[in-house]
């Protein structure tokens, strides 16, 4: 996007433009305090990865958490709602209510 060739093209000041150039970025006081919010949380679904499961970047900013295991997705959103979806479901809820996390 630095290229002669595309000086013209892109403003500097267009949004997209500039997130495509300046990465990532920092992240937001929001994105911490909501982090150590939820921790207590996150730590208790901890126990889930002995079972196969895995942390999953949220998809959304209403998401605690979202884990993916074998058959498996468990979100967890800020409301306390907690979502089991994907043929292994029931086995899911199982294993959720062994470990006091349902």
């Amino acid at each position: 996007y630095d290229t002669p060739r595309y000086q013209s093209l892109f403003r500097k000041s267009w949004a997209p433009y500039r997130a495509i150039v300046e990465g990532a970025g920092q992240r937001t006081l929001v994105s911490y305090a909501n982090e150590a919010r939820h921790r207590a949380v996150i730590t208790a679904f901890e126990a889930l990865r002995a079972h196969g499961y895995s942390f999953v970047a949220p998809k959304t900013p209403y998401e605690v958490l979202r884990m993916k295991g074998p058959g498996a997705t468990v979100i967890k959103y800020t409301t306390g709602k907690l979502l089991v979806q994907g043929r292994a479901k029931l086995e899911t809820e199982r294993l959720l209510k062994k470990h006091g996390l349902a």
